[in-house]
């Protein structure tokens, strides 16, 4: 997954220290949290890559949002084709959002949030935009903002369950554990063979001392991802 330099923060995770059942218990729920924090930190700040394939033609090959390529190349390239001219709102909306995920990369997130704006006012319907940028505000931790585009996301694409998923994230951010539980599962209903709610619930599970809860997630999380 792409991972963005900076945003490692988005939700806390919470060692179980107190009413654990056993010792054992308790030894387990801290070794799955430490296990689990670099996942965390990855799927956290991944970026979505499902855009028009049109922003790639032309001199802009490169304007595609993918971490395998520099994001300076990334940037000039749909810079590029941003300055043709003659591309459709549908493609000029790709490329910003292209661009943005590349400015993402850098950790340059006014930058990426501007472009998401373009993007977005370009082609209102971009379910992606809107996750992307709610990403973005979230890796600045403004929360409340990241909510609101993972809101419109999911009212344009009601099976969206990265952004439920990531929702949740934002959620759990502000310790509404309990709003954080319901994104994370219907993240599960629309995907379950989605790894990273399990994760994520058994970590607000944790925070609110449902211990069991939280291993029975862990372990689900271990059989979908095996470390």
């Amino acid at each position: 997954m792409a991972r963005l330099p900076g945003a490692d923060s988005l939700v806390t995770l919470h060692r179980a220290t107190d009413n654990v059942g056993n010792p054992g218990d308790e030894q387990r729920v801290e070794l799955m949290v430490r296990r689990i924090a670099f996942a965390i930190g990855a799927a956290l700040v991944a970026m979505s890559t499902a855009t028009s394939a049109a922003a790639r033609d032309g001199d802009g090959t490169l304007c595609v949002s993918r971490p395998d390529i520099d994001p300076d190349w990334q940037i000039s390239e749909c810079t590029t084709v941003i300055q043709s001219g003659g591309k459709t709102r549908e493609d000029l909306a790709a490329a910003f959002n292209n661009r943005g995920f590349a400015y993402a990369a850098k950790s340059q997130y006014d930058r990426a949030i501007h472009d998401f704006d373009r993007a977005i006012r370009l082609r209102p319907d971009f379910a992606e935009a809107f996750y992307n940028r709610g990403t973005v505000c979230a890796a600045k931790r403004q929360y409340d903002r990241a909510i609101r585009d993972y809101d419109q996301a999911t009212r344009l694409k009601p099976d969206y369950a990265e952004a439920f998923n990531k929702r949740g994230y934002a959620y759990a951010a502000k310790s509404q554990y309990d709003r954080a539980i319901q994104d994370y599962d219907q993240a599960i209903r629309l995907k379950p063979d989605f790894a990273d709610p399990f994760n994520n619930r058994g970590n607000a599970y944790a925070a609110k001392g449902q211990y069991d809860r939280a291993l029975e997630d862990y372990d689900q999380f271990e059989r979908l991802i095996p470390m």
